[in-house]
């Protein structure tokens, strides 16, 4: 397999797809010039590690990245009380 565009080949991990999103249509993101980004999720993935208490998200943008906190940052709230689960974007 190969990368196009200059990427160099990179290590993988399989995560359990917990949800996906499809792209949002080019109209409903902001213009050029909106001093606004949209952050468009793909999917989220997470897997355990069973002989530990570490559990690992994976989310995944439609759009490339030049850093991962730029320009969101991903918080992902773990209900320890099976209260509510919830994902924020920043």
């Amino acid at each position: 397999m190969f990368n196009k565009g200059g990427a160099i080949d990179g290590e993988w991990s399989a995560f359990a797809l917990t949800g996906t999103s499809g792209r949002v249509p080019p109209g409903l993101q902001p213009g050029a010039g909106a001093n606004l980004a949209t952050i468009d999720l793909k999917s989220v993935g997470v897997r355990a590690f069973p002989d530990s208490d570490v559990i690992q998200f994976a989310v995944n943008t439609w759009d490339e990245r030049s850093h991962p906190a730029y320009p969101a940052g991903f918080e992902i709230q773990i209900d320890t009380n099976r209260e509510a689960l919830l994902l924020l974007v920043d």
